[in-house]
């Protein structure tokens, strides 16, 4: 039983290694708004979305700044609203992402109905 946690465990770490590279690959690509585009009609938010679930700090940390990136556009603000980004997003706030995702949230695309639900997940007063 110890050894399979162990060979998961490794198993995890590799694969967010490998996330970490494609990530920051796509988030590169994205600088050209044509390949951006595309990447959002394949769904790029709803992916980067379910990686908010990782431990890694580092690919959390890329995946808000490319989630950032994206809100720039207001489809994909609707989109992030969606995929129910804002409770995924609040259990940074105690990590040195807490900035970055703040910035999401201020900066791009803070909407009352945001507001109303980061006021129910969190118990901070985000005014």
């Amino acid at each position: 039983m110890r050894k399979e946690k162990k060979k998961t465990a490794l198993f995890v770490k590799k694969q967010e290694k490998l996330l970490y590279v494609a990530v920051h690959m796509l988030l590169n690509l994205a600088e050209d708004i044509a390949a951006e585009r595309k990447m959002v009609k394949k769904q790029i938010v709803r992916l980067l979305v379910r990686l908010l679930d990782r431990k890694n700090v580092d690919l959390l940390t890329l995946v808000v700044v490319f989630l950032k990136k994206l809100s720039v556009f207001e489809e994909n603000k609707d989109a992030m609203r969606e995929f129910g980004v804002v409770p995924l997003v609040l259990k940074f706030v105690p990590c040195k992402v807490s900035q970055l995702t703040f910035s999401l949230f201020f900066f791009h695309f803070c909407t009352a109905v945001l507001i109303s639900v980061l006021k129910r997940h969190s118990s901070m007063n985000p005014t």
